[in-house]
């Protein structure tokens, strides 16, 4: 069903708005496996800043109850969820680093070894992050982006021109439905996980 001209919401013209500066911007987190010697985070407690981990809580919780399975491993793997100030890798020119998830020696057979962080670049004074309002839904959408990169091992993006969280671009949908987004998010994971060789 077409909707007339008049019969736009506060919110539709909220979300036109909102989005118009961040529509062509790219999230462009930085996902990456390395091997090291040096492990990122030396001691065995993880370090998750009190902000972000209602969001780990969050995506947990939401995983369970689609069906997804997170590995307990792979989140006692995690030692890092921090904000940061920088982060140091490439940029596209049309595009704002704001998350990055890094593994470390996950193809080790030594579990102790194995390390995964994850670090989202931290708004300035005005709550921006280059064009990008950091309001609770943007960081909601970018930390999950990121948590899957970590915890499903989930490598490159979705390049597909509708809207999903695995997407290298931002998306402005998220104003109109986070829920949907994060359900369709949950399905396309189980249907990976169930495809041998995704």
């Amino acid at each position: 069903m077409l909707c007339s001209p008049c019969s736009f919401s506060l919110r539709t013209l909220a979300f036109f708005f909102l989005s118009l500066p961040v529509f062509f911007q790219i999230t462009a987190c930085g996902d990456e496996t390395r091997k090291s010697h040096a492990p990122a985070n030396e001691t065995s407690e993880a370090v998750i800043d009190p902000e972000l981990k209602v969001y780990l809580d969050e995506y947990l919780a939401d995983a369970e109850a689609a069906g997804v399975a997170v590995p307990e491993q792979k989140v006692l793997e995690l030692k890092n969820l921090n904000w940061t100030d920088h982060i140091s890798l490439p940029i596209p020119d049309e595009g704002a680093l704001l998350g990055h998830c890094q593994r470390r020696n996950t193809d080790s057979p030594d579990l102790s070894k194995h390390q995964r962080s994850i670090e989202i670049l931290r708004p300035d004074a005005s709550g921006k992050v280059g064009l990008t309002h950091m309001d609770d839904v943007t960081l909601k959408t970018i930390v999950y982006h990121e948590l899957a990169h970590c915890l499903h091992d989930f490598s490159g993006h979705l390049h597909s021109k509708g809207a999903a969280l695995m997407n290298a671009r931002l998306q402005p949908a998220r104003y109109l439905s986070i829920d949907e987004l994060i359900r369709d998010h949950f399905v396309m994971l189980k249907n990976r996980a169930a495809t041998p060789g995704s």
